[in-house]
């Protein structure tokens, strides 16, 4: 009698018509705990997707009442015999994973089902966007198990500014959806019910975008961000729009909005839906 192949721990799901791929993790009965399987699938996934011309948009999402509950701690428990050369090489996979969602040039978008605690809160502040459901929670408990939430930190600290993440990083006090929501952590939060086509209005208003412009003002966003105003910073921001306007996408999109016409990328994001 043969038997069903296993399912893989990250399922991705393409939709040409809004030009966007799903990522989903996809073992809620272990609330999708993250292992060396599940790192290494969804870092495969995130670099095969970031070479892809004319996908625009990248919705991480999970199976299950819980997004992420973090790290599998069975998995980490067998670093205590390992050597302090793979103990390294362990962390550094889970390391390159929010580094690979960070670095993303397609826009990324966290769909949040339910509670992100430790590794999977550092999923959500990796991400550009985060949308979650009202009754979703967000924590980190790494000093509750004599470890911390080091790999994480900088996305954390990002999202949230050192005060509140060294509030969140000591106590282990979980952050209700409303307070990660006014904390800057999430950008929209809705009923269970919303959060589909919550994501996919994101989504369709990211399309509109034109494809080179997408990441090119994400890294934009990255090169000033918490950078003072410095004539060098000044110099920097003005070469670059003096070199993306003569660009033949620029140039058809100026040329498109002063003739009240849709650009050619968001002609085909119409006629395709």
């Amino acid at each position: 009698m043969s038997h069903p192949s296993p399912r893989p721990p990250v399922l991705v799901q393409f939709d040409p018509k809004r030009r966007c791929a799903e990522l989903r993790l996809c073992r809620p009965e272990t609330a999708n705990l993250l292992d060396q399987g599940v790192i290494a699938a969804l870092t495969n996934a995130l670099r095969e997707l970031a070479g892809q011309a004319g996908l625009r948009a990248i919705v991480l999402s999970a199976e299950g009442d819980t997004f992420c509950a973090g790290i599998d701690l069975r998995w980490m428990q067998a670093g205590a015999h390992a050597s302090p050369a793979d103990n390294l090489r362990s962390a550094a996979t889970l390391a390159r994973l929010f580094k690979a969602i960070h670095d993303s040039p397609v826009p990324t978008i966290a769909k949040i089902q339910g509670d992100a605690l430790s590794a999977g809160l550092g999923l959500v502040a990796a991400c550009d966007i985060a949308i979650a459901n009202d009754h979703a929670r967000f924590r980190t408990r790494e000093v509750r198990v004599g470890i911390l939430p080091a790999l994480m930190s900088p996305y954390v600290v990002q999202a949230l500014g050192p005060r509140l993440a060294k509030y969140l990083f000591l106590t282990a006090r979980p952050l209700s959806a409303q307070e990660a929501l006014q904390a800057g952590l999430l950008h929209q939060i809705c009923p269970s019910g919303e959060l589909d086509g919550l994501v996919a209005s994101c989504v369709d208003d990211i399309v509109q975008g034109s494809p080179a412009s997408l990441p090119a003002t994400k890294a934009l966003v990255q090169t000033v961000a918490h950078r003072a105003v410095t004539d060098q910073v000044v110099a920097e921001t003005t070469a670059c729009i003096a070199d993306f306007r003569a660009r033949g996408q620029a140039q058809a999109g100026i040329a498109c909005a002063i003739d009240g016409v849709l650009p050619p990328w968001m002609e085909d994001h119409e006629s395709s839906r």
